[in-house]
């Protein structure tokens, strides 16, 4: 409950190609990173992707834990963030959204 007081959740609008996912294309054993302005619209939540000049793949690590810099739960250094057009916005939730966030830390 601490960390819902001290750290509220931030959203960040990450432009496209400024993030890698870590993916294993479909028919390899090989894990090959690709920027995200490589992606396809959809990622199932079984973590399948359409990667441009590969085709069909599945993030390496799952949905919350491929990308390079970014993965959900993840501390993020939001000095470091660095592009041409930063995105930072707070969100802003009630009480019971607060809340609802606890089911979701460890």
């Amino acid at each position: 409950t601490l960390w819902l007081a001290v750290a509220r959740p931030v959203l960040l609008e990450v432009p496209r190609g400024q993030e890698r996912l870590c993916v294993v294309p479909q028919g390899s054993d090989q894990a090959e990173w690709v920027t995200t302005d490589h992606l396809g619209d959809h990622v199932s939540s079984a973590g399948q992707v359409f990667v441009r000049g590969l085709g069909r793949a599945s993030l390496a690590y799952g949905p919350g834990s491929s990308a390079e810099y970014l993965n959900n739960g993840a501390p993020v250094d939001l000095s470091r963030l660095q592009w041409k057009r930063p995105r930072l916005r707070r969100l802003v939730l009630t009480d019971e959204e607060v809340v609802a966030l606890r089911q979701f830390l460890p």
